[in-house]
């Protein structure tokens, strides 16, 4: 593993068992309802408080036409086009324009 992977392997969420990197930019969307934490092992990260880790907790209310306990897969084709959206909200226009 070359630096740059581990560096990406450092900051992670873990939901069941499951862990998945952070990757600057990039939203990690998982269910709640599981056994769920996070952790980073950047050797810059200050163990109490470090200034580059935010989290943003959003509840998505499930729309009354969907019955619960359906989900039969990590994601549909809704929340893939909400992560679509809300990451192209995050890119900056270049300068030029």
């Amino acid at each position: 593993m070359n630096n740059e992977e581990e560096e990406e392997q450092c900051c992670c969420m873990v939901v069941a068992g499951e862990v998945r990197p952070h990757q600057n930019g990039q939203l990690i969307v998982f269910d709640d309802s599981k056994l769920h934490y996070a952790f980073n092992k950047h050797p810059t990260a200050n163990r109490y408080v470090y200034p580059g880790w935010c989290v943003l907790i959003v509840d998505v209310m499930r729309p009354a036409t969907v019955p619960k306990g359906k989900a039969v897969g990590g994601h549909t084709d809704e929340l893939d086009r909400f992560i679509e959206q809300y990451n192209a909200s995050l890119v900056q226009p270049d300068d030029d324009e």
